[in-house]
């Protein structure tokens, strides 16, 4: 069965010799295909625009396939992109390397383009396959924001490449055992989920967000002053506290969150800190009741 989604599959052909090229742009007539004649061509437009499968010659002028493989994989950003190689030597040393440096697939010269097609086919399901697994594997089940492992390395990646304009609040819905208790474990779950949706339409852009454990959450947001970040946090707070969780058309409850706020620079010279400042500035707002928020400072 084909892949429904065929037509926006996008794929980079990289040969030098212009026939070949004609060649394959007939073949791959139902794909989003971009040829480029040179390995050079091929590692800027991998950094321009999103590719999900590159056919690589390996022999070229001045960069071979191989080369250019092996920059491909040395790069975060392209290293899970497949490369089928697609070239005239049938050698087994030219196999061994072409995987060795990275490769998917192998297709020697002349080909035939079902065969072709069929490759083409298996390495984007397998690739669909790996993104949706790699997708399940960093978001929360039931909220589907990323989940705490994946929260703290991304906001490990920038917070080291962020100024000291960089937040964190860690919330947490208050009482939630009690919401789970009173009236069951569906509705603490539909809490859980609108207050999410919630947060996550409120948070600026270049927020992440992700959940901790039961109804804690945390996020990693950039605003210009402090005075920035209490005001965001106030009106997540003042949207949450006027929400009504449905548990049917007729039955519902009310919840509040209570949040805690700390700042990369003030008090904090590395991640652990800063979540250890807003964890601590969190613990104080809970101890001060309910729908409370508490900026973290030396004195808390």
């Amino acid at each position: 069965m084909q892949l429904a989604t065929q037509t926006f599959n996008k794929i980079l052909v990289v040969d030098d010799i212009e026939a070949n090229i004609d060649i394959l742009l007939m073949v791959l007539k139902d794909y989003d295909v971009t040829p480029v004649n040179s390995g050079e061509a091929a590692l800027a437009i991998v950094e321009e625009k999103t590719v999900d499968l590159i056919l690589l010659d390996i022999i070229m002028p001045t960069m071979s396939g191989f080369e250019v493989c092996e920059r491909l994989k040395a790069n975060d950003k392209t290293r899970d992109i497949p490369v089928i190689f697609f070239t005239v030597k049938n050698d087994e040393e030219s196999m061994e390397q072409a995987y060795k440096v990275g490769g998917f697939d192998y297709v020697t010269k002349p080909f035939k383009p079902r065969e072709l097609l069929a490759r083409v086919r298996a390495q984007l399901k397998f690739q669909k396959m790996f993104h949706e697994l790699k997708l399940t594997a960093s978001r929360d089940k039931l909220t589907g924001i990323y989940n705490q492992q994946t929260f703290m390395g991304m906001a490990q990646n920038i917070y080291k490449k962020a100024d000291n304009q960089l937040f964190m609040m860690i919330l947490n819905i208050d009482a939630f055992q009690a919401i789970n208790d009173q009236h069951g474990t569906y509705a603490g779950e539909q809490a859980l989920k609108r207050v999410i949706w919630f947060i996550t339409h409120l948070l600026p852009h270049n927020a992440i967000l992700g959940r901790m454990d039961g109804a804690v959450f945390a996020t990693l947001f950039q605003v210009a002053t402090q005075a920035d970040a209490i005001s965001l946090a106030e009106k997540i707070h003042a949207i949450i506290f006027q929400l009504k969780i449905k548990i049917t058309p007729q039955q519902g409850f009310s919840c509040t969150i209570s949040s805690g706020i700390a700042q990369k620079g003030r008090n904090s010279c590395s991640l652990d800190t800063l979540f250890k400042n807003t964890n601590t500035a969190l613990h104080q707002a809970n101890s001060k009741g309910r729908n409370r928020m508490v900026f973290f400072t030396q004195a808390v």
